[in-house]
């Protein structure tokens, strides 16, 4: 889990808290996710953004429902 700074629509500006900082140079996304849409009260969805810190390095970003909580899911090395 990290904690991001975002626009109201949930774009997402900077991590803020986290394993790494910084406001982000490029953002990309979102690609929208989800499943067991099948099963009720299963559902889940969420939104994944591929960002860029300003040292060049690109990250996996998400946003989930249900709790509307961020996670960094990953770096592209």
């Amino acid at each position: 889990p990290v904690r991001v700074a975002s626009d109201p629509n949930r774009v997402p500006l900077a991590l803020v808290a986290g394993p790494v900082t910084g406001p982000f140079r490029r953002v990309r996304g979102p690609w929208l996710v989800s499943g067991d849409w099948w099963e009720p009260g299963t559902l889940w969805s969420r939104r994944e953004w591929d960002v860029q810190l300003g040292d060049g390095t690109l990250y996996r970003l998400a946003s989930q429902h249900p709790g509307n909580g961020w996670l960094l899911d990953g770096v592209y090395r």
